[in-house]
C-alpha cells in the first residue's frame, strides 16, 4: 500500500512539473521568463515542458537542457534530447547515445549505437552487441550479447550462441534454459519456457517443475491456465500446485477482472458451461451452451438457444433478465441491442428494456449520443429498420426521421447521411433536410465538423449545416 502510494504521488507530482512553466511564456515565436518583476527575453529557440525541474531547450539547432532559472545546466551540443525519467535523461550527437544525470553530468558517455532505459540501469549497443551498465557506466553484463531485453525492472533475458540466459539486474544468472525459446518469467519463482511444442514449467536456476500440452494466460499474475490430454485446469504461478484440476474441455472465458470482483471463470464440463472461482468452486449449475464476459462484472450467458444478462456480485450469479433474447449486442457507453421473437430494441446494463421491441433492424453505429461524448439515456437516439426503410426514432419510439430511406449511416453527434432512390443527402435529429438527394456518397472527413460528399468526378466538403465550403475535381 505505501509503495502504491509513493508511486501515486510521484505520478502526480510529474503531472505537474509537466504543466509548470516557471513563469516562461511564449511569444510571437520567442521566450520571455518573468524575473523580479520583469520580463527577460530568453536565448533559446523552443523550450520543452519541465520533467524533474529539467527542461530541453533548443539554440542555434542544438538541444540542452535549463533548470527551472531558464539556466542551461548542460551544454547545448546535443543532435537529440530526451526527457529526464528518475533522474537521467537520453541524449544523442550524430548516431551516437549517452546517459546524463539531472546535474547535466554525462554518467555515461556519448559513444553506444543504442540504448535501452532501465530503473537502475542501461542496456547498451556498441558495434551490433549488447551489455548491460549501471548508472555510473560499470559494466555489469559485457557487451557480446546478440540482444538483451527488460522482462521487468528485475530481470532481463540476453541471447548469446542462440541460447536465452535470464540475469537480475546485479548480473547474477537467474534461470539458464537449454533447448527452450520464447522464455519469460510468470513470477520471480516460476519461468515458462516452449520446447516440442509444449509448455515447461522451470523454478529459478532451472529445476523443471512441470510440463503440459499448451496454456492460456489469464489476466492475473497468480495462475495460468494450462492443457493435457485435451483437458483444461489451472496452475498457481508461485509453485505449479493445481487449483483447479484439468478436467474441462475447454479454454477458460475470464469473467471478471481483478478490478471488479475476485477472478471467475466460464468453464465447460460435460458439454455444458458453468461458472467457477480460482478454487474451482462453483458459482453457477452446469447448464449453460455459453457464457460470454460482457460488460465489467455483467455477462451473458445462453440456454436452449436463448440469451440472458447475468451479474457476478458478491460471490453471487444474480439474473438480471430472463432467457429470452435472441441475441444481445453492446451499442455504446451501457446501452444495448437486443433481439427478442425476431425484433429489436434496446436495454440497459442492467437489463431493463429501453424501447419497444418492434424494429426489423438497428444499426450497430446508429444508437447515437446527441450530447457529444455523453452517455445520458434521455440524449440517445436510433437509426432503426421497419419494413424494408429506414427512420431515426427516440427512446419512446418517437418517430424524428419517418421511415422512408434506403439506408442511414450517422455521420457525428449532430446529423445522419440519408439515402432515398440512389442518392443520399444530410439530414439533422431534428428531421431537416440539409443538403438536397444528389450525392453518391457522404462520409466523415478528417474533422468531426466537416463531411465530404462525393457526387460524380468530384468531392464537395459540407459543414454540419450543409453548406459546401469547398471542391476538389478527383482524378
Amino acid at each position: 500500500m505505501k509503495k502504491l502510494f509513493i508511486t501515486i504521488m510521484l505520478a502526480i507530482v510529474t503531472n505537474l512539473q509537466a504543466q509548470e512553466t516557471f513563469g516562461i511564456e511564449q511569444r510571437n515565436g520567442q521566450y520571455y521568463q518573468l524575473e523580479k518583476g520583469k520580463e527577460k527575453l530568453l536565448p533559446y529557440t523552443q523550450i520543452a515542458p519541465f520533467f524533474e525541474y529539467r527542461a530541453v531547450v533548443k539554440i542555434n539547432g542544438k538541444y540542452g537542457y535549463i533548470n527551472p532559472q531558464a539556466q542551461l545546466i548542460s551544454p547545448a551540443k546535443y543532435t537529440q534530447a530526451l526527457s529526464f525519467v528518475r533522474g537521467f535523461a537520453v541524449v544523442k550527437i550524430d548516431d551516437k547515445y549517452g546517459i546524463i544525470n539531472i546535474d547535466g553530468k554525462e554518467v555515461i558517455p556519448v559513444e553506444y549505437s543504442d540504448i535501452k532505459r532501465g530503473e537502475n540501469t542501461f542496456i547498451v549497443k556498441k558495434d551490433n552487441l549488447w551489455g548491460l551498465v549501471d548508472t555510473s557506466n560499470h559494466t555489469i553484463l559485457p557487451i557480446e550479447y546478440t540482444n538483451i531485453r527488460y522482462f521487468d525492472f528485475s530481470l532481463l533475458g540476453a541471447m548469446k550462441d542462440e541460447k536465452l540466459i535470464v540475469f537480475n539486474t546485479k548480473g547474477e544468472i537467474v534461470f539458464e534454459p537449454h533447448n527452450l525459446y520464447n522464455v519469460m518469467p510468470l513470477s520471480p519463482n516460476l519461468f515458462v519456457g516452449l520446447a516440442d511444442n509444449k509448455l515447461h514449467f522451470f523454478a529459478p536456476k532451472g529445476k523443471k517443475l512441470a510440463t503440459y500440452d499448451g496454456g492460456n494466460f489469464l489476466n492475473t499474475r497468480t495462475c495460468v491456465s494450462v492443457k493435457q490430454n485435451n483437458l483444461w485446469g489451472i496452475i498457481s504461478t508461485n509453485d505449479t500446485h493445481i487449483m483447479v484440476p484439468l478436467q474441462y474441455a475447454e479454454p477458460f472465458q475470464q469473467l471478471t477482472s481483478p478490478q471488479h470482483e475476485p477472478i471467475y471463470l466460464a468453464a465447460k464440463l460435460n458439454n455444458h458451461w458453468g461458472v467457477i472461482d480460482l478454487n474451482n468452486n462453483p458459482l453457477t449449475p452446469f447448464e449453460y451452451d455459453a457464457i460470454n464476459p460482457f460488460l465489467g462484472n455483467v455477462i451473458k450467458a445462453k440456454k436452449a438457444d436463448k440469451w440472458a444478462l447475468f451479474e457476478i456480485k458478491d460471490k453471487k450469479f444474480t439474473p438480471l433478465t430472463s432467457s429470452q433474447y435472441e441475441t444481445i449486442t453492446l451499442a455504446f457507453g451501457e446501452i444495448i441491442i437486443a433481439k427478442k421473437e425476431s425484433k429489436y430494441g434496446l436495454l440497459d446494463i442492467k437489463g431493463a428494456p429501453l424501447t419497444s421491441f418492434k424494429y426489423d433492424a438497428i444499426g450497430l453505429e446508429g444508437v447515437l449520443n446527441k450530447k457529444r461524448g455523453g452517455n445520458n439515456i434521455e440524449s440517445t437516439y436510433i437509426a432503426a429498420q421497419q419494413n424494408g426503410l429506414w427512420g431515426v426514432v427516440d427512446l419512446n419510439d418517437k418517430i424524428l426521421l419517418p421511415f422512408e430511406y434506403e439506408a442511414i449511416n450517422p455521420i457525428n453527434n449532430e446529423v445522419f447521411a440519408a439515402k432515398k432512390q440512389g442518392k443520399w443527402a444530410m439530414v439533422n435529429f431534428n428531421g431537416k433536410i440539409l443538403s438536397p438527394f444528389k450525392y453518391n456518397r457522404i462520409e466523415k472527413g478528417f474533422y468531426p465538423q466537416r463531411l465530404r460528399a462525393h457526387i460524380d468526378n468530384k468531392i464537395e466538403y459540407l459543414d454540419t449545416e450543409g453548406n459546401v465550403y469547398e471542391k476538389e475535381k478527383m482524378e
